[in-house]
């Protein structure tokens, strides 16, 4: 009996031990696998810290492709302007490298940029940071391996682009091309799927409403107001695509100041102002042309103008205007003048305003030929297209440059107040019929100019000077 309870004393501790290794091995498994997924944890960390720190410096020399471009055109500007007359040598060879063909189109040589600055090239532009005077950091810097691979730069474009916002909300835009004469129409694009993205996430304007709901197709009402039906605008917040004022600004190679008075034979002119509402309403109209009632002569003529409306996409839905919400093609009318109307290259231009100042909009402008072959921007705005690398990682970056001032500074009204409390003190009065006329007397009890007006009978009349606080 005594034997027998040894032996069952020995297998409980036997179990006992097994049980315990069971838990040792369970217990280190289980530290293992938590050890194994903080160090996988680390690891991923660390790489994508080192991936971010390479696309960043991938970034960062693609942009050191875009500074030296900017350099390189800036170059070509300065022998375009002067003709050639500081360095003929230099110009030839930035000519060369800089543009392909007389048409100034894309060039596709990856080294065109280093090429016009004269720099030696071996396939990719190395980038080095200034010597620290630290080793370990200088052996840092080396060991990232910086470079722009391939720049390419195309001078004349078939498009401009840009964006407007309450910061930035009027550009001109130079109609500039090879030969500015067989330009004929226009198309305006704006309001791009990022613009709604912004507004919906609450970056955009805050104070805008849905779109038109009529179709007025008119520039200008003849027999006034009554016959211009007014669009009806939601009160509610939605994402919708803003107004448009755009103004056409022509002379012919030849012109006179007193020709931008009025159009002439209301087909021809030299200046004009159109309002663009996007509106909802299927009638609405995409391609505005050119006669008495309609497009840019007929708003320079003497009437009522009121607002065109555009059909434009329901900003929830697709864009199908080449990623656009809204878009329109304008006839570009001929210049007003009595002898020649052949469009002057410097003097044709467009400025897109945002009369409200929001919400933020991206614009696309294309210039076509009567044919509709799209013409070319030529020196208004170039193309970048640079890559960057890091080690093994690439970056490519595409920048759109301005070759001229586009932010002309050109004032949105005779007279801006801003503040509350700010008021304007003016001399004013309204006649029904304009005569020759002169002042009187003035009584400073009621502020009130007296003046005498020669009717066609002869006789005298009296008109009133009415003094107004605005």
């Amino acid at each position: 009996m005594v034997t027998k309870g040894r032996n069952m004393k020995t297998q409980t501790k036997d179990r006992e031990g097994a049980a315990a290794i069971y838990i040792v091995i369970f217990t280190t498994m289980l530290f293992s696998i938590i050890a194994l997924s903080f160090v996988r944890i680390m690891v991923s960390e660390a790489n994508q810290t080192v991936n971010y720190s390479l696309s960043q410096s991938a970034y960062n020399s693609a942009q050191a492709g875009i500074e030296d471009a900017k350099i390189a055109l800036l170059k070509y500007q300065n022998c375009v302007s002067t003709g050639d007359a500081i360095n003929k040598t230099e110009c030839e060879n930035i000519r060369k490298y800089m543009t392909a063909g007389a048409s100034d189109t894309a060039n596709n040589d990856c080294d065109a940029v280093a090429k016009a600055l004269g720099r030696a090239t071996s396939g990719e532009t190395m980038i080095s940071s200034t010597t620290s005077h630290n080793s370990q950091v200088d052996a840092a810097s080396k060991a990232i391996d910086q470079a722009y691979t391939c720049v390419m730069v195309q001078v004349d474009t078939d498009d401009y682009i840009s964006k407007l916002n309450s910061n930035s909300y009027s550009k001109f835009v130079p109609l500039r091309a090879e030969d500015i004469t067989k330009l004929d129409k226009i198309k305006i694009l704006w309001f791009s799927q990022d613009d709604a993205r912004k507004i919906s996430d609450g970056a955009g304007f805050s104070a805008y409403t849905s779109r038109s709901t009529t179709a007025s197709k008119t520039t200008r009402v003849t027999s006034g107001f009554d016959t211009y039906s007014y669009g009806t605008f939601s009160g509610t917040k939605q994402s919708a695509p803003p107004v448009l004022r755009v103004d056409l600004i022509q002379t012919a190679k030849n012109f006179g100041i007193s020709e931008f008075y009025t159009a002439m034979s209301g087909t021809r002119t030299n200046r004009g102002t159109l309002t663009l509402r996007p509106s909802s309403n299927s009638g609405a109209i995409n391609d505005i042309g050119s006669s008495d009632t309609v497009g840019f002569a007929a708003s320079a003529m003497k009437g009522y103008n009121v607002p065109m409306d555009i059909k434009c996409n329901d900003p929830t839905g697709t864009f199908t205007a080449n990623g656009y919400a809204c878009a329109t093609t304008i006839k570009i009318p001929a210049p007003n003048n009595t002898y020649s109307n052949t469009r002057s290259e410097g003097n044709t231009l467009l400025r897109i305003t945002l009369p409200y100042g929001g919400p933020e909009t991206t614009f696309q402008v294309v210039m076509y030929d009567a044919s509709g072959n799209i013409i070319q921007f030529s020196g208004v705005q170039s193309i970048v297209d640079s890559t960057g690398r890091a080690n093994d990682l690439f970056r490519r970056v595409e920048a759109r440059l301005e070759m001229i001032d586009t932010y002309f500074p050109m004032p949105d009204a005779a007279l801006t107040l801003s503040g509350d409390g700010d008021t304007v003190k003016k001399n004013f009065y309204v006649t029904k019929d304009c005569f020759s006329q002169t002042v009187e007397s003035y009584d400073p009890s009621t502020n009130t100019f007296v003046i005498k007006r020669k009717t066609a009978s002869g006789t005298d009349d009296t008109k009133c000077y009415n003094y107004h606080e605005l």
